[in-house]
């Protein structure tokens, strides 16, 4: 039986790095996303969070997939495509044992020459989602295509998942069914035929791998081991977590 102490052990363990080169060492504070119909940026994710989750699921969901995130990042390149088994492998691990009932991902190869990037993923999303919830994933894809290049939130996605001709990204939805909290989780690999210069990488091509699934979380687990993610992430979770205005 794993009992908190394994669980906290367990966080404690991961390697999460330092802040991100091409970041600035002092961000003013965010906060957690905003009450209403809300999205954040998480390094490299995409979180939108419908009326009905609570500031503290919304917290759980940021803290939680940004901890996988950066574990993930310090064991396997999320752009290389022959260690993107791993790294998604790894970030459903940690994802598990906070308490989210992640499975293992299985991924899906198509072109996309004949049709704009962000189109296609909102397409792919709008085959999981309700439709007020496609709705707010398109809108925080919006708000972000729409960034200034200087802005800070822009800044991090581009730094965390984006490499040159390569993009690795996860866009999420995150639900509230009274005390339960569901995250519809996507993952996004692109390899475009050009440099990835600028979000939404409309006009550049090539061939886009995703998985998804539903995920719920469990309190009574994520309970045991909230303080400790807080405690590991620390600054990154201010430098690396921000609210989009939709």
């Amino acid at each position: 039986m794993t009992t908190t102490l394994d669980r906290t052990a367990f966080v404690q363990r991961l390697d999460i790095g330092t802040i991100h080169p091409k970041l600035a060492l002092a961000r003013a504070a965010d906060g957690v996303a905003p009450r209403g119909a809300a999205a954040a940026v998480a390094a490299g994710s995409l979180l939108s969070f419908t009326t009905n989750v609570g500031a503290q699921h919304r917290a759980d969901a940021l803290h939680s997939t940004l901890l996988a995130q950066l574990s993930s990042d310090r064991l396997f390149d999320r752009f290389d495509e022959d260690q993107r088994t791993g790294w998604h492998h790894h970030y459903a691990a940690v994802l598990a044992a906070l308490g989210w009932d992640v499975r293992e991902f299985a991924f899906h190869r198509r072109q996309i020459d004949d049709e704009p990037t962000r189109s296609t993923v909102d397409r792919l999303l709008g085959a999981v989602l309700p439709a007020g919830e496609q709705a707010l994933s398109s809108a925080a894809l919006r708000a972000l295509a729409a960034l200034p290049a200087d802005d800070p939130w822009y800044q991090v996605w581009d730094a965390l998942g984006r490499d040159r001709a390569t993009a690795a990204f996860q866009v999420g939805s995150c639900a509230g069914f009274g005390a339960v909290l569901v995250l519809q989780l996507s993952c996004f690999s692109l390899r475009t035929n050009g440099n990835t210069a600028r979000f939404p990488w409309d006009d550049c091509g090539g061939s886009l791998t995703h998985a998804t699934q539903a995920c719920t979380l469990d309190d009574e687990v994520y309970s045991q081991v909230r303080g400790a993610v807080a405690k590991k992430l620390g600054a990154k979770a201010v430098q690396y977590v921000g609210n989009l205005r939709l």
